[in-house]
Parts: C-alpha cells; structure tokens; sequence
C-alpha cells in the first residue's frame, strides 16, 4: 500500500560494548518519532531489579511506562520477552499478568507484564517484539549453528533475570533448568537431549569466565562481538541481530495499523535500531521523566 512506513533492516547494528557510549541520556529514558500523523515513544528502559527496588511500583521505568501511558495514550504498546509471537493482545498470558498485579511484579515479572496492564487498563493492544522460538531456531540452525549452543545461551540469560527477580535458588536450579529447558525445546519444535546436566558440560567446555554458572551476572551473556568475546556472548551476538530485525519488523507493522505507538526495550536496543528508524522516521527528540 502507497504511504506506509517501511524500515531498511540493512540498517540495523550489530551491537558491541562500545555502543553503549551512543545513549542519549541514563536509562530510562525516551525517544519521540513523529512523522506525519504517526508518533512512535521507544523507552529505552532500565531492567527492573527487586535488590534494588524492593517496591518495584517506584522503579523509573515503571513510573516512566505509567506516565507515559497517561499523557501519551498508545494505542499499542511493543514489549520485551514474550514467547506470543506475532499475536496481538494474546489472551494466553492473562492469567500470568492478573498475577503480576497481586504479587505487585514481584515474582518473575518485569517492565513487559508492567505494560502490558497498564495497557489493559487503558484499552490498548498489547504485542512482544520477540521472533517466535520456532522462526529464531530456523534462522540459527541456517547458519550452521546448534541448537544446544541455543539452549544453553538461553538458559545462561535467565540467570541474571532471576536474580534481578530475586528468585534464584542454587539448591533448586537443577530442577528449574531442566523444565526451562524442556519448555524452550518444546517452543522451538525440536527434542535433542539437553537438560541441566547436559547444560553443566556445555557450560565446562565452553565457558573460562566465570568459572561457576552460579556467578553468572549481566554482563555475561550480553551480545558482545569482540575478540575477547566469551563463547556465549558471540552466540548473544548473532541472536541480538535476529532480533532486532523482528522488533524493526514489529514496530513497522503496528506503525502502519496505529498512530500513537510505544516500545519498551532495554536501551542498547534503541541505539541499535535507530540508524533505520531514523532513516524512516528523521532524528528523535530525547527526554527523561524519572
């Protein structure tokens, strides 16, 4: 259709650590595109941590995705982490957020079930910007890679999710790693063996630093491509590449069904993205409410 909105994924970069010296300002913070009568909001938020906020309702991004829902009024909000594919307002996690409220995002919840009340509350769609598991594992497998090399990044990602969360528990792992693992192969539609003791030799062979999964913090399965990236970082690498395509992809398909648009991801996403968002969009305007 003439006059819709079209992004080049060409455009998008690969991210390195030296990306991080391109935000704008201290997440969270927000960058506005406008054109025409379309008006896109990206968040560039702070991960939400129960160590550090232990009411998490006084988080800045929380406080920040509230406000803006306010004054804003998005008729669609893009979030992070969710296994709901292209769906649009997915009934399927209901019940998850309307626990979210009573648990008051304490247990395993984020920014992304944040918003997504928020925007239930307020009548607007809801959307994750993630690949499905089953159109991410194709593109991985595509380029030679394993699915074992996928599963174990995965698994190295939550811990730090979990932490934040305030729910990790070394003594009860194990038995969690296995069922996260079984879920994500399910997700994938694959069924190789790989549970959590497969997951301890994969972590030996592949992994100097930190020695213990059990230390594993932020940084370590951040999407660094350097010569002195760890193994799973270079995986976190090529994975961040597909998506952001799909996130690109995302926040083009809801631009052309929506006037007011906002995103939420973590920040070194926006600065990924932007080269082709502004090619489309022209350069943002930068703020920060908390």
């Amino acid at each position: 259709m003439t006059g819709e909105l079209h992004f080049d994924q060409s455009a998008v970069k690969h991210y390195t650590f030296d990306l991080e010296n391109l935000k704008h300002l201290p997440a969270p913070y927000v960058a506005r595109f406008e054109k025409g009568r379309k008006t896109l909001l990206y968040l560039a938020s702070e991960h939400v941590s129960a160590e550090k906020y232990p009411d998490l309702l006084q988080h800045p991004t929380f406080k920040t995705i509230k406000k803006l829902f306010i004054d804003f009024r998005p008729q669609v909000v893009i979030v992070e982490g969710l296994d709901t594919g292209n769906e649009l307002s997915p009934r399927s996690i209901i019940e998850y957020a309307d626990k979210c409220i009573t648990t008051t995002y304490i247990s395993g919840c984020g920014e992304s079930f944040y918003a997504i009340n928020q925007a239930r509350h307020n009548k607007a769609d809801y959307v994750t910007g993630e690949p499905a598991e089953t159109k991410l594992i194709k593109d991985w497998t595509a380029l030679g890679q394993k699915p074992e090399d996928l599963l174990g990044f995965y698994l190295v990602r939550q811990i730090p999710q979990f932490k934040r969360q305030g729910s990790f528990d070394p003594l009860g792992f194990p038995q969690r790693a296995d069922q996260f693992l079984q879920r994500y192969q399910k997700k994938m539609g694959i069924q190789v063996k790989y549970g959590f003791e497969e997951f301890v030799q994969w972590y030996q062979q592949h992994m100097s630093k930190p020695k213990s999964y059990l230390d594993i913090e932020n940084n370590d399965p951040a999407p660094h491509g350097g010569p002195d990236a760890t193994y799973v970082q270079r995986i976190s690498h090529e994975v961040s590449f597909f998506r952001d395509q799909n996130v690109l992809e995302t926040i083009e398909r809801m631009l052309n069904l929506y006037d007011r648009v906002l995103i939420i991801y973590g920040g070194s996403h926006l600065i990924t993205q932007e080269p082709a968002l502004e090619q489309e969009l022209g350069k943002a305007e930068y703020f920060k409410l908390f």
